[in-house]
Formats: structure tokens, C-alpha cells, sequence
């Protein structure tokens, strides 16, 4: 089961994710950005899915390393580690709190209560396959230059969190 929160990321109540009502609730998310021991940014390649809720979404753009949704008696750093562990295959990374923020999508029916981290994640690195296709690296004013001429190679959420968050980023 995941929680359902208000805006506020307060927890209202639990449901096993494909019972989620997205029109009508908010649910809270947890993402870590990837950095290498060169402080390049780590991007991800979304593969296409086939699990049920999440058909489709952000396929073939780029992203951020990791994501989960916040479970049930679970807290959001308990997810971050679960997420590292169970996407990333690491028990030993740092988690480098960034914030927090609400956000509703374009379409109006995704809603997410967000928690950022970023992560040191070394020079050599693995995925799980299923959330993960493909990786690349890049140096921040590569980076920069990719969003602001080429946002559709973006899923929505990773362009939110490079708006908030780049500036503080520790990357070259």
C-alpha cells in the first residue's frame, strides 16, 4: 500500500496503487538524482512499462535515477533508501536531502507531494532494467543547454526538480 497525502504531504490514508483515484488524490513521491564522484549528473532513459498506473508515462525521455512512492509506515527516507537499494543496488549511499513540493501536472490528474535527494553514486554504477533503460552523463552547462533547447527529452518531473534545485546541485 502507498499513502495518500494532502498538499501538505500529510498522510490521509493507504491504498494499493492501482486502487488510486489520480483525479482526486495526491500521493507522495520520493526522487534521487544521481551524481558521479565527478559530480556529472547521472540521467536516466525511462524504459516503457508495462506495470498497471504506470502505462506510458514519461517513456523514452529522460530522467532521474531513482523513484518510489512513499509506503505505508514508511518514512520518506526509508523510501530513498529502498529506492537506492532496490533500483540502484546500493546500501551505502548518502542521501542529500534537497526539499520538498507539491506538484500537479499539466493534465491535472497526476498530483504528487515530491521529496527530493541527491546521491553520490561513483564512477561505475547499475540499474534495475525495469525502471532504468539506459543512462548517460553530463556536466551541468551541457545539462543546462540540453533543457532550455530540448525540454521534450525531459519527463515533467525531472525538469522540475533541475528548475528548483541545479543551482545547489554540487556539479561542475
Amino acid at each position: 500500500e502507498v499513502n495518500i497525502v494532502n498538499s501538505k504531504g500529510e498522510v490521509i490514508g493507504t491504498k494499493h496503487r492501482e486502487e488510486v483515484d489520480k483525479a482526486n488524490e495526491s500521493l507522495h513521491a520520493i526522487h534521487l538524482i544521481g551524481l558521479t564522484t565527478n559530480n556529472e549528473v547521472i540521467l536516466g532513459l525511462i524504459p516503457q512499462r508495462n506495470q498497471i498506473g504506470y502505462e506510458g508515462i514519461f517513456e523514452g525521455n529522460f530522467g532521474n535515477i531513482s523513484a518510489t512512492l512513499v509506503r505505508k509506515d514508511e518514512t520518506r527516507d526509508q523510501a530513498a533508501q529502498r529506492a537506492a537499494q532496490e533500483e540502484l543496488f546500493r546500501d551505502d549511499l548518502e542521501l542529500h536531502y534537497l526539499g520538498d513540493k507539491y506538484d500537479e501536472f499539466e493534465n491535472g490528474v497526476q498530483r504528487f507531494h515530491s521529496t527530493y535527494y541527491f546521491v553520490h553514486h561513483g564512477k561505475s554504477f547499475c540499474f534495475n532494467r525495469e525502471d532504468i533503460a539506459g543512462a548517460i552523463l553530463m556536466q551541468r552547462d551541457i545539462m543546462q543547454d540540453w533543457v532550455e533547447e530540448r525540454p521534450e527529452l525531459f519527463a515533467q518531473t525531472f525538469l522540475r526538480i533541475w528548475k528548483r534545485y541545479s543551482h545547489i546541485l554540487p556539479i561542475q
